[in-house]
């Protein structure tokens, strides 16, 4: 968050001073773009008054002086308070996410800071990746289909890794799996509950990778903590596989903690839901061929979008 605010605040300030004159409209697309998501309400006002002083031909003598102000106010906005820890970012995230009965298949235009990582400046945004006459080769969906061995029937899922590194480590050891987390909320498991063997998975991870891998779910397992005050409390286990569907009521032991990879239950969440997969594409390039990103953590995907992903990992055969 402290990185991707820094960058956000950066490529404004470029903006900024590259020219003289300055064009309200882009100076307003640039203020949404890079810096609304990161400032407070105070700070807005601020910004707000001096971006009037700036663009005010009564006010040309001012208008340098108006732009320090800015720098300043981005400056004392930055502070090791932004560096907060990704349990504290899960438990605040129910006023981030969109509400359970919204569509999965809501999406936002990605802007350029939230596509690009801060430590590599110089890679390509969505729409770009988009763009480029290579990046998808043409060739019929459903012999990709036949080639991956993916049935008529299967569904096709965006998941979006909460902390890619970890997940990334994850996907190395036996019975890969893609993982998710929660507290007080269930739609995201209960979400993941409706992927069935067969069904095939998009992994996305966030600052600037995209789209990393294709997978094949075999099953899914999720851990509901039976009493998140108790410390020593059992899980009630649910498993859906090609054996069908169990429940039951287990000690929390080693071998399940194998499977919470962000050591959640230990932490107080309500829910470890897993999806157990069988990679069949992987790619370490930087690209999103969608020209947009979906912000929801599991959701299901339109088949436009489907389309073009399996062109897109078709190059990346496992």
């Amino acid at each position: 968050m402290y990185e991707n605010k820094l960058k956000a605040f950066a490529v404004f300030n470029k903006f900024l001073w590259e020219k003289d004159e300055l064009d309200d409209e882009r100076l307003r697309k640039s203020c949404m773009q890079n810096l609304i998501f990161y400032l407070d309400n105070d700070r807005i006002i601020e910004l707000l008054k001096y971006a009037e002083i700036i663009k005010s031909e009564d006010n040309k003598g001012k208008r340098e002086q108006a732009k320090a102000d800015i720098l300043k106010l981005l400056k004392e906005s930055l502070n090791e308070n932004d560096k907060i820890d990704s349990k504290t970012i899960i438990k605040l995230s129910a006023t981030l996410t969109p509400e359970v009965g919204s569509t999965s298949e809501s999406v936002v235009e990605s802007s350029r800071q939230n596509t690009l990582s801060t430590e590599n400046p110089s890679a390509t945004n969505s729409e770009d990746v988009s763009n480029q006459d290579d990046t998808i080769p043409e060739i019929n969906v459903d012999e990709i289909k036949q080639q991956f061995g993916i049935s008529d029937s299967a569904e096709f899922w965006h998941f979006n890794a909460l902390e890619p590194a970890k997940q990334a480590e994850r996907l190395k050891q036996p019975n890969p799996i893609l993982s998710l987390i929660e507290y007080g909320e269930s739609w995201r498991t209960n979400r993941l509950k409706e992927v069935n063997p067969g069904d095939i998975i998009f992994l996305f991870y966030r600052g600037g990778p995209g789209y990393v891998g294709m997978y094949q779910a075999l099953g899914t397992q999720v851990m509901a903590n039976e009493d998140i005050s108790d410390a020593n409390s059992n899980v009630e286990l649910y498993t859906h596989d090609s054996d069908g569907v169990k429940t039951e009521s287990k000690h929390y032991d080693d071998e399940l903690r194998k499977n919470d990879i962000y050591e959640a239950i230990d932490d107080g969440a309500n829910y470890v839901a897993n999806i157990i997969v069988k990679p069949l594409a992987s790619t370490e390039e930087w690209g999103n061929p969608c020209e947009t990103v979906i912000r929801q953590t599991i959701g299901r995907m339109n088949q436009d979008r489907t389309r073009t992903l399996l062109k897109y990992f078709n190059k990346f055969k496992i």
